[in-house]
């Protein structure tokens, strides 16, 4: 895996500091990541800014601010996991409004890069990696990617897709996506689901909380599934 990383901070100091942390974090997954740093945002705009899986950036710059910077590039549909790196923690309610992942606060310390890197390593490799399915739900199709897909559910003859935000019923059997579903990362805890690990709050028990609903493990499952889960746990979600 080898990801292009943008840090966008004024200060060289801090700026120095993050590229040095994410070198050292990659290093420790034994990846590679492209760090290119810019003073401003309005260099960085100019930029390809597109091309880039991941960008840390400062809220406070000079000229452009860094939310305004990041509705920008929302707005041209960039994707990238943005993590913001600031001593003004109040204004997180904003960065939440461009989809950020992720506030560290400064004086910077490394392992709360490590705790915040895990999870953006593991989204982005499963955007990586992510399969388009096409579902016939409601007489109309649908193309999902799998990394929207928190789990699968069947039921007799009858398949639901439970995404981020929606609901998909269609008819069929959970073999016929199981092969673009494991593919994608996804984890079986029993006969009847397949669950996106990503999307997993809590494992209690002989039961899976994942984005808000209740999912069971089965007894003959339990052992597999728990193997399996915990080797993505300690992975880094990889």
């Amino acid at each position: 895996m080898h990801l292009s990383i943008a840090v966008v901070e004024d200060d060289k100091k801090y700026r120095q500091t993050i590229i040095e942390y994410v070198g050292r974090y990659f290093s420790s997954i034994h990846a590679k990541a492209g760090v290119v740093p810019f003073s401003n945002a309005e260099s960085f705009l100019e930029s390809d800014y597109n091309g880039f899986d991941m960008i840390f950036m400062d809220i406070k710059l000079p000229g452009i601010d860094g939310l305004t910077a990041a509705t920008r590039l929302r707005q041209t549909g960039c994707e990238a996991i943005l993590i913001y790196i600031t001593n003004m923690s109040h204004l997180a309610v904003k960065g939440y409004a461009v989809n950020a992942l992720d506030f560290i606060v400064k004086p910077l310390i490394y392992q709360d890069f490590v705790v915040t890197l895990n999870r953006a390593v593991s989204i982005i490799k499963t955007r990586k990696k992510e399969e388009i399915l096409t579902i016939k739900s409601n007489g109309k199709l649908f193309r999902v990617s799998t990394s929207k897909i928190c789990y699968v559910e069947v039921l007799g003859h009858n398949v639901t897709y439970h995404l981020e935000d929606a609901v998909l019923e269609t008819r069929g059997s959970l073999s016929s996506m199981e092969g673009a579903l494991e593919n994608a990362g996804f984890l079986r805890p029993g006969r009847s689901y397949m669950v996106n690990p990503l999307f997993i709050d809590a494992v209690c028990d002989n039961d899976i909380q994942i984005h808000g609903d209740i999912v069971p493990i089965s007894k003959l499952q339990k052992k597999a599934f728990l193997a399996k889960f915990n080797k993505w746990i300690s992975s880094g979600g990889r």
